[in-house]
C-alpha cells in the first residue's frame, strides 16, 4: 500500500514539536474511532509482561546473547555491557516492584504497532499511517508512550523531554480517557518491555551486517536506563499535570 500513497518517511526521532503533537492527536483519534469499530479484535493484555515468571525467562534470553559474544569485539563488548546492566535492573525491579496493580490498566482498540514509522508524510504533516495489522486491543498507554519515545527529536539520546511528553499524554487524552492507574504505570509497563526485550541485539547478532539493527538494540536500552532511573519522576510529573479518571 505505501507504494501507491503520495508522501514520504521521516527517520525516528526526527519529529518537531509540531509533527510531535501531531502524532499524539491521530493516535487519539484511531482509539477513539475503534471504540466502536465492530468485529473483536485480538486482546493483548500485556499481564505477561509483568509477571515475576516473564523476568526470570528474559533474564534467560537476556544469558543467551551473552553466549554468543566475542569479547575481542567491542560492538560485542558494548552488547555485552548493555545486556548485564539490563540484567541488573531486572533483579532489581524483581524485588523492589509489586506491579499487580496494572491489572486495572485501560485496554481499548488500537492500532498495535503506532509509531512514526507507520507514517507517511506529505508537505511536513502526516499523509497516511499504515500498517494496521497488529490492530488488538491492549493497554493503550503502551501504545502512547511507545510512539511518543520514536517521534520526538529531544529524545535522540533515549531520554524524554519531560514537557513534551506531558503534552503528548494531554493530546491524546483529548479523545481517550485515563484513569490513575494507566498515568501511574505508564512509565513502569514500557520499561518492563524493554527490559524484558532482546530485540535489535539479537537480530544484529544473526545478521552482524546489519548495524541498524545493533543502532536500534542501543537506542532502547538508553531508553530503557532512563526510564528505569526517572520511571518515579515521570510517574509523579504526570499525575500532577494530567486529569484522570478515578
Amino acid at each position: 500500500m505505501q507504494e501507491f500513497i503520495d508522501g514520504y518517511i521521516i527517520e525516528p526521532n526526527n519529529g518537531n514539536y509540531k509533527q510531535t503533537m501531531e502524532s499524539a492527536t491521530y493516535l487519539g483519534k484511531i482509539i477513539h474511532d475503534l471504540e466502536d469499530y465492530p468485529f473483536t479484535l485480538p486482546t493483548n493484555d500485556l499481564s505477561s509482561w509483568y509477571s515475576k515468571e516473564s523476568f526470570i525467562n528474559s533474564k534467560k534470553k537476556h544469558y543467551e546473547i551473552l553466549k554468543k559474544l566475542n569479547n575481542n569485539n567491542q560492538i560485542d563488548r558494548k552488547i555485552k555491557n548493555d545486556i548485564i546492566n539490563k540484567i541488573k535492573m531486572l533483579d532489581d525491579i524483581i524485588n523492589r516492584y509489586d506491579f499487580s496493580e496494572m491489572k486495572n490498566l485501560t485496554c481499548k482498540n488500537t492500532h498495535g504497532d503506532y509509531n512514526v514509522m507507520q507514517f507517511i508524510y506529505k508537505d511536513g504533516k502526516i499523509n497516511a499511517i499504515i500498517d494496521f495489522v497488529s490492530a488488538c486491543k491492549m493497554p493503550i498507554v503502551w501504545e502512547i508512550i511507545r510512539s511518543y519515545s520514536y517521534i520526538d527529536e529531544k529524545g535522540k539520546s533515549g531520554e524524554f523531554n519531560i514537557n513534551n511528553f506531558i503534552d503528548y499524554v494531554k493530546e491524546v487524552c483529548k479523545y481517550v480517557k485515563l484513569n490513575k492507574c494507566d498515568i501511574k504505570y505508564m512509565p513502569y509497563l514500557y520499561m518492563i518491555q524493554l527490559l524484558n526485550s532482546t530485540y535489535g541485539y539479537k537480530q544484529f547478532l544473526i545478521d552482524r551486517n546489519n548495524k541498524s539493527m545493533f543502532n536500534f538494540g542501543c537506542f532502547r536500552t538508553r531508553v530503557c536506563e532512563y526510564l528505569y532511573n526517572n520511571a518515579e519522576i515521570l510517574s509523579e510529573e504526570l499525575l500532577k499535570k494530567i486529569k484522570a479518571d478515578i
